[in-house]
């Protein structure tokens, strides 16, 4: 599994919830607090990927509300 999808699947369900609602109160204010745990995240897949961590805002949000998603799916697949 490359690294990047290797951080959001070690994600925990908390950490999880924590950032999908970080993007969701997002849409309303518009900003990302610097301490976020989101831009944490972002500080983190720098490391991995060597971009700005700005540059790497938008991809992360899409990686988490990816593995949020899928995450949702698989459980609703095994229920049924």
């Amino acid at each position: 599994m490359n690294p990047i999808k290797q951080l959001y699947s070690d994600l925990t369900d908390v950490e999880l919830e924590v950032l999908v609602k970080e993007i969701r109160e997002s849409e309303e204010t518009g900003v990302f607090q610097e301490e976020s745990e989101i831009r944490n995240l972002c500080r983190k897949t720098s490391e991995i990927t060597k971009m700005d961590v700005s540059s790497n805002l938008l991809m992360v949000q899409l990686g988490v509300v990816k593995e949020a998603a899928f995450r949702w799916l698989g459980r609703l697949e095994t229920e049924n």
